[in-house]
């Protein structure tokens, strides 16, 4: 089983590259560092699959996924990350992943914690899962006419996150990000730093200090 999921997160990777012209070593820097900061409350340094939200909130997961509005604006974040990882597979011809069909989504826009535990807990998939649910986001945002991957390289990772997962923008949050990657890149590697300047890594073009 482990090889299989391994390989279709190969295949999904694979056709990020392909499909959208983008390095896979960016994209899975930028998940790594999304899943860190949004799962590891305290440090923002390791990756907690089964996360759930400080405070009893409806995060879950690496990505902190909702499973439930709270703001009781319809369909939580995991079930349109679902959704649309359906949707690629769909327009593509692709078949889906045995896991993606057997996804329980009984409340597509839960009333309440009760119904939205009746659904899938993105906190119950393997990180491979959870990275592909997080890809399908990305592809089909807007009906995939947003194309958030393709400014992956134009901005610091910091900035794709405020914008494209967060969607707040706070502007003291995205710096913060920023500081965040360059301090985990730099204990990955072993260099000295003051965490504020950019490090040299491959996709320093887009890590702002």
């Amino acid at each position: 089983m482990a090889d299989n999921l391994l390989n279709e997160y190969e295949d999904l990777i694979n056709s990020v590259e392909q499909l959208k012209g983008i390095d896979r070593v960016s994209v899975e820097s930028l998940m790594d560092n999304i899943a860190a900061w949004e799962s590891d409350y305290y440090n923002k340094q390791d990756i907690f699959t089964d996360a759930k939200q400080k405070g009893g909130g409806p995060g879950r997961g690496a990505f902190q996924f909702e499973i439930y509005d709270v703001k009781g604006q319809g369909q939580p974040a995991a079930i349109t990350a679902a959704n649309r990882l359906n949707n690629f597979y769909d327009k593509y011809g692709a078949d889906k992943p045995q896991w993606l069909k057997d996804l329980k989504i009984k409340h597509r826009e839960p009333k309440s914690y009760a119904e939205a535990a009746a659904n899938f807990n993105p906190a119950d998939l393997p990180y491979e899962q959870q990275k592909m649910l997080f890809l399908g986001d990305a592809l089909m945002a807007g009906n995939g006419k947003l194309r958030p991957l393709e400014e992956l390289n134009k901005v610091s990772p910091g900035m794709w996150w405020g914008k494209y997962h967060q969607t707040s923008n706070d502007a003291e949050k995205i710096k913060q990000f920023d500081r965040n990657v360059n301090k985990r890149y730099a204990k990955e590697k072993g260099i000295e730093t003051d965490y504020e300047s950019p490090v040299s890594t491959s996709t320093s073009s887009w890590v702002a200090g």
